[in-house]
């Protein structure tokens, strides 16, 4: 015969942890579900007369006494008693309860005082911004003082009783953390062997060194074009600023004689806006009579001969051809920019590839480490919330997943 056996660990799947947690700390606190919904019943009670009182005295028809208040009039204080009552009828409209599901008993009355004490906290505020008020009726607040001090004396009395299940409250708390703990390790468990599954049937790609010097040396010789180009549009650019540098002192005289024109010398500061048809006709236009300013003494120059070269290049069509150039190189380089680009992400695919191999290698390993650490973690974390489900609510449980 044997006596004192333990009894056998009852089974639990772990998705249901959670749910009978709440009902093992619900059943903990049946006292003081019964003892503190009394005293809610309680408030509620005094918030009615707090109610019937605030509007008692709304309809007050009674001459203020101004005895004690600062100087002011009765019809100022008469105002501000309106605005007052109108007030606390705000703030005890808006403590009204919502339906709300509350997890634990523990929640529900934890709310109760969180609102509770707003309310008295709202009502002292709304007493200290209006005591001109108080202080002018001081014979007809008696029920106000009343019901304000029931409702925090029942206020208190309910935090008392809370707060007598704190320890409660922490045994739940901490058991609640491991479980939710015992959930983050069993999800990461679940992530990294879907990670190391995949990655284990990933089929390998095997790329030669050589594959990615045939892509390095296109690179280079695309490259080496487009290089070529630009040296040559820069060239061009750098005659453009020289030519139009030449003309530049006449075609400020032109601007500063042509007042009701348009001006040239934003076009010469800006030579790209030549490429349109119209700036360009509006230039070629100007530059032809600025020349025959030149030439007719006009405009005076130092350097007539360097001028008035310049300006017949200009109209003889250099200034268009070397536009039509840069115009011309800059659209050459598109392909090649294209080019660049795709051979740069061939190779980069290549090259990740290559040694991604290696590195694959790498991740999976710690990826297996980990998943073996986890393993321990999760027994290890299991057995604590056993250990508290037995210490705190007297059950012994097998956890399964």
């Amino acid at each position: 015969m044997f006596f004192g056996g333990s009894k056998e660990p009852e089974s639990v799947q772990f998705g249901d942890l959670a749910a009978m947690l709440r009902g093992e700390f619900n059943r903990k606190l049946a006292k003081l579900d019964s003892r503190a919904s009394g005293i809610v019943n309680g408030v509620e009670s005094f918030v009615r007369d707090f109610t019937g009182a605030c509007d008692a005295f709304r309809e007050l028809d009674k001459e203020p006494d101004l005895e004690y208040v600062r100087a002011t009039s009765a019809n100022y204080i008469r105002d501000q008693k309106g605005s007052y009552s109108n007030l606390l009828s705000r703030i005890l409209s808006s403590d009204t309860k919502v339906d709300v599901r509350y997890d634990t008993i523990y929640d529900k009355y934890y709310d109760e005082i969180q609102r509770t004490g707003s309310l008295l906290n709202d009502v002292l505020k709304a007493n200290a911004q209006f005591k001109m008020v108080l202080d002018a009726y001081p014979n007809d607040l008696n029920r106000f003082k009343r019901s304000f001090s029931a409702i925090e004396a029942q206020w208190r009395m309910l935090k008392s009783e809370v707060e007598a299940r704190n320890s409660d409250f922490n045994e739940y708390h901490e058991t609640l953390g491991k479980i939710q703990a015992l959930g983050s390790l069993l999800d990461e468990s679940r992530v990294l062997e879907s990670t190391v599954a995949g990655l284990e049937g990933a089929p390998r790609h095997e790329i030669r060194e050589d594959e990615i010097d045939e892509i390095r040396k296109k690179i280079e010789s695309v490259r080496a074009q487009e290089q070529a180009i630009s040296a040559k549009a820069s060239s061009v650019n750098s005659e453009i600023s020289i030519l139009l540098h030449t003309v530049d002192k006449p075609a400020r005289k032109h601007d500063y004689l042509s007042l009701y024109k348009p001006k040239l010398t934003p076009l010469l500061d800006d030579p790209s806006s030549l490429r349109n048809p119209d700036r360009y006709a509006e230039f070629y236009k100007q530059i032809g009579e600025t020349k025959d300013e030149v030439e007719k003494g006009v405009i005076a120059v130092k350097n007539v001969a360097e001028v008035r070269g310049a300006l017949e290049q200009i109209l003889e069509g250099r200034l268009k051809s070397m536009l039509e150039s840069i115009t011309e190189l800059e659209a050459n380089k598109v392909p090649l920019d294209s080019e660049i680009r795709d051979l740069e992400r061939v190779r980069n695919e290549l090259e990740s590839q290559l040694h991604g191999n290696s590195q694959r290698e790498s991740n999976l390993a710690e990826m297996k480490a980990r998943a073996v650490s986890i393993k321990d973690d999760i027994q290890r974390t299991k057995a604590e919330v056993e250990s508290l489900f037995e210490r705190h609510y007297k059950r012994k449980l097998r956890i399964g997943f």
